[in-house]
Protein backbone atom coordinates (compact mmCIF):
# COMPACT_ATOMS: atom_id res chain seq x y z
CA UNK A 1 0.00 0.00 0.00
CA UNK A 2 1.26 3.46 -0.95
CA UNK A 3 0.15 6.38 1.22
CA UNK A 4 -1.01 9.63 -0.33
CA UNK A 5 -2.70 12.76 0.95
CA UNK A 6 -6.07 13.92 -0.37
CA UNK A 7 -7.04 17.54 -1.06
CA UNK A 8 -8.65 17.70 2.38
CA UNK A 9 -5.39 16.71 4.05
CA UNK A 10 -6.42 13.25 5.18
CA UNK A 11 -4.03 10.40 4.56
CA UNK A 12 -5.21 7.43 2.52
CA UNK A 13 -3.61 4.42 0.94
CA UNK A 14 -3.72 3.15 -2.62
CA UNK A 15 -2.58 -0.32 -3.60
CA UNK A 16 0.77 -0.22 -5.37
CA UNK A 17 -0.56 -2.22 -8.29
CA UNK A 18 -3.27 0.43 -8.88
CA UNK A 19 -0.65 3.18 -8.85
CA UNK A 20 1.51 1.28 -11.34
CA UNK A 21 -1.52 0.62 -13.56
CA UNK A 22 -2.37 4.33 -13.61
CA UNK A 23 1.19 5.27 -14.61
CA UNK A 24 1.28 2.64 -17.36
CA UNK A 25 -2.12 3.80 -18.62
CA UNK A 26 -0.81 7.37 -18.91
CA UNK A 27 2.29 6.23 -20.78
CA UNK A 28 0.34 3.98 -23.16
CA UNK A 29 -2.15 6.76 -23.93
CA UNK A 30 0.74 9.08 -24.71
CA UNK A 31 2.37 6.58 -27.05
CA UNK A 32 -0.61 4.91 -28.73
CA UNK A 33 -3.09 7.80 -28.85
CA UNK A 34 -0.55 10.57 -29.29
CA UNK A 35 -1.90 12.34 -26.21
CA UNK A 36 0.63 14.62 -24.52
CA UNK A 37 1.54 14.02 -20.90
CA UNK A 38 0.32 16.70 -18.54
CA UNK A 39 2.84 19.27 -17.37
CA UNK A 40 2.79 22.35 -15.17
CA UNK A 41 4.99 25.37 -14.71
CA UNK A 42 7.12 26.08 -11.68
CA UNK A 43 5.66 28.08 -8.79
CA UNK A 44 7.41 31.31 -9.76
CA UNK A 45 6.27 31.00 -13.39
CA UNK A 46 2.68 30.48 -12.25
CA UNK A 47 3.05 33.46 -9.92
CA UNK A 48 4.15 35.62 -12.86
CA UNK A 49 1.21 34.28 -14.90
CA UNK A 50 -1.32 35.18 -12.20
CA UNK A 51 0.40 38.52 -11.56
CA UNK A 52 0.22 39.34 -15.26
CA UNK A 53 -3.53 38.81 -15.31
CA UNK A 54 -3.82 40.93 -12.19
CA UNK A 55 -1.95 43.68 -14.02
CA UNK A 56 -4.32 43.35 -16.99
CA UNK A 57 -7.33 43.83 -14.70
CA UNK A 58 -5.74 46.85 -13.05
CA UNK A 59 -4.88 48.48 -16.37
CA UNK A 60 -8.36 47.88 -17.74
CA UNK A 61 -9.92 49.51 -14.69
CA UNK A 62 -7.48 52.42 -14.74
CA UNK A 63 -7.82 53.35 -18.41
CA UNK A 64 -11.48 52.60 -19.13
CA UNK A 65 -13.63 55.54 -18.13
CA UNK A 66 -17.12 54.05 -18.38
CA UNK A 67 -18.15 51.23 -16.08
CA UNK A 68 -20.01 49.40 -18.86
CA UNK A 69 -16.89 49.27 -21.00
CA UNK A 70 -14.94 48.00 -18.00
CA UNK A 71 -17.41 45.15 -17.41
CA UNK A 72 -17.29 44.23 -21.09
CA UNK A 73 -13.47 44.31 -21.13
CA UNK A 74 -13.27 42.10 -18.03
CA UNK A 75 -15.67 39.60 -19.62
CA UNK A 76 -13.58 39.54 -22.81
CA UNK A 77 -10.37 39.15 -20.78
CA UNK A 78 -11.84 36.20 -18.84
CA UNK A 79 -12.96 34.60 -22.11
CA UNK A 80 -9.44 35.06 -23.53
CA UNK A 81 -7.92 33.60 -20.37
CA UNK A 82 -10.22 30.58 -20.58
CA UNK A 83 -9.44 30.11 -24.27
CA UNK A 84 -5.68 30.32 -23.73
CA UNK A 85 -5.78 27.81 -20.86
CA UNK A 86 -8.01 25.45 -22.87
CA UNK A 87 -5.87 25.57 -26.03
CA UNK A 88 -2.66 24.98 -24.07
CA UNK A 89 -4.28 22.07 -22.23
CA UNK A 90 -5.63 20.41 -25.39
CA UNK A 91 -2.74 21.11 -27.75
CA UNK A 92 0.29 20.80 -25.48
CA UNK A 93 -0.96 19.13 -22.31
CA UNK A 94 -0.09 22.16 -20.20
CA UNK A 95 -1.95 22.98 -17.01
CA UNK A 96 -2.12 26.73 -16.33
CA UNK A 97 -3.91 28.21 -13.30
CA UNK A 98 -7.28 29.46 -14.58
CA UNK A 99 -9.26 30.22 -11.43
CA UNK A 100 -6.50 32.09 -9.54
CA UNK A 101 -5.81 34.15 -12.66
CA UNK A 102 -9.49 35.00 -13.13
CA UNK A 103 -9.83 35.94 -9.46
CA UNK A 104 -6.73 38.13 -9.68
CA UNK A 105 -8.07 39.78 -12.85
CA UNK A 106 -11.47 40.56 -11.33
CA UNK A 107 -10.13 41.40 -7.87
CA UNK A 108 -7.47 43.85 -9.00
CA UNK A 109 -9.74 45.42 -11.61
CA UNK A 110 -12.57 45.77 -9.11
CA UNK A 111 -10.25 47.28 -6.52
CA UNK A 112 -8.94 49.91 -8.92
CA UNK A 113 -12.46 50.67 -10.20
CA UNK A 114 -13.68 51.10 -6.61
CA UNK A 115 -10.71 53.37 -5.84
CA UNK A 116 -11.40 55.51 -8.90
CA UNK A 117 -15.10 55.75 -7.99
CA UNK A 118 -14.25 56.86 -4.45
CA UNK A 119 -11.90 59.54 -5.82
CA UNK A 120 -14.63 60.77 -8.15
CA UNK A 121 -17.10 60.98 -5.22
CA UNK A 122 -14.58 62.93 -3.13
CA UNK A 123 -14.03 65.45 -5.94
CA UNK A 124 -17.77 65.95 -6.56
CA UNK A 125 -18.56 66.20 -2.83
CA UNK A 126 -15.95 68.92 -2.28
Amino acid sequence: MTPYTTNLGSSQEIPGVMLQAQMISQLLSAVLDGRPLLWTRSVWEETIWVGGWSLVGSLLAWYLRRLGYFYLAIAVAIACLYGICLVILIQAGGWLPLVPSALALVGSGGSIAFYKASLTRQVTDS
